[in-house]
């Protein structure tokens, strides 16, 4: 599994997501420092969760980003920056390349990207039978991976994980 004091962060295109490299932690107060995970803390499991029930039903709007609509890769940045997990918005694509793929573990997790054909379309994991997304159909919605006909599952061209904060406790120092 993926742990780390990990920083790496993609200013190519402005997308500031850190997955992996070698720079120092970033410390915070005294005895803690931030590192980056792919494993997220109940705080932001459960922000994660509210900031996309909050938006459930609300329309598909292109280039969307707020409450007015949201489009795919909108509606994924912000329920993360909501979370706290900040990063400069990207398109489907953009995400594809510059996030670390998911284990096999992870691809079934909630806050897991999964992404389809054509890299056209994102949405969140909730389980290993459906994901959040905004689709041009019904807006913010949960859709089925197995649903009826399992018109998403034959589309899932892989899944991706972004690496969130997370507080650590430095170790105490030798005496």
């Amino acid at each position: 599994m993926r742990m780390a004091v990990f920083f790496f962060a993609f200013s190519l295109s402005g997308l500031n997501i850190a997955i992996a490299g070698a720079l120092p932690s970033t410390p915070i107060t005294s005895g803690s420092f931030i590192e980056r995970s792919p494993i997220y803390p109940k705080e932001i499991e459960s922000s994660l969760n509210e900031a996309i029930s909050s938006r459930l039903g609300l329309p598909y709007r292109w280039a969307g980003t707020d409450d007015n609509g949201y489009d795919c890769s909108g509606f994924v940045w912000r329920v993360f920056r909501e979370a706290g997990v900040d990063f400069d918005r990207a398109s489907t694509r953009n995400l594809w390349q510059r996030l670390p793929e998911a284990t096999r573990e992870e691809s079934t997790s909630f806050g897991t990207l999964v992404f389809f054909q054509g890299l056209d379309h994102v949405g969140i994991v909730r389980d290993a039978d459906s994901f959040y997304h905004a689709s041009t159909s019904g807006g913010v919605m949960l859709s089925y991976f197995d649903k009826s006909d399992k018109y998403w599952r034959s589309r899932i061209i892989g899944y991706r994980r972004i690496f969130a904060p997370v507080r650590r406790r430095a170790a105490a120092a030798p005496r």
